[in-house]
């Protein structure tokens, strides 16, 4: 679903309004300094969800390497990034201001998640906010998409060790 919603934006940009699809995203190279902190910032958030997993004694769903790096690290965030923060965000906060913006994409990149538990939702949203306050302070849906792939990979590494 989210390949299709991403064709037909990126059909929007160039066909209608000849734009430079990927630089309307926000697809630009963050500076050093939002790159470092997209990074790291990606580890720590994973932190509290390897502890409540560990903690609540659940299991993660086992991931083949192969899909860890199209799915959890390349494709996954690129198209989610490029869809929620590169357009969304940017397009609801023109009409009702940044904060609600980055809550507003948060709450949906949360909903397209399907979490099953209160606490899945709560995680899923906080990282949603963390992908959207990068994407609006460091201009860069690149920076924010490093941020989602650093948390993804982090998990699936927690997961190898048996650390959740």
């Amino acid at each position: 679903m989210l390949l299709f919603l991403m064709a037909c934006l990126y059909t929007i940009l160039k066909l209608r309004y000849r734009r430079h699809v990927w630089r309307a995203l926000g697809w630009t190279r963050p500076r050093a300094k939002y790159a470092g902190i997209a990074l790291v910032g990606g580890m720590i958030l994973a932190v509290p969800v390897v502890l409540f997993v560990h903690g609540a004694k659940w299991s993660m769903p086992p991931i083949r390497f192969g899909d860890l790096v199209l799915l959890g690290a390349l494709l996954g965030p690129a198209l989610e990034e490029s869809f929620f923060r590169g357009c969304l965000l940017p397009v609801v906060a023109r009409t009702v201001g940044v904060p609600l913006a980055i809550l507003a994409s948060a709450l949906l990149f949360t909903a397209l998640h399907q979490p099953p538990a209160a606490a899945q939702w709560v995680f899923f949203s906080m990282t949603g906010v963390a992908y959207g306050w990068m994407r609006v302070t460091s201009g860069s849906t690149t920076a924010a998409t490093l941020m989602h792939a650093a948390y993804n990979v982090t998990l699936f590494v927690c997961q190898m060790l048996g650390a959740c």
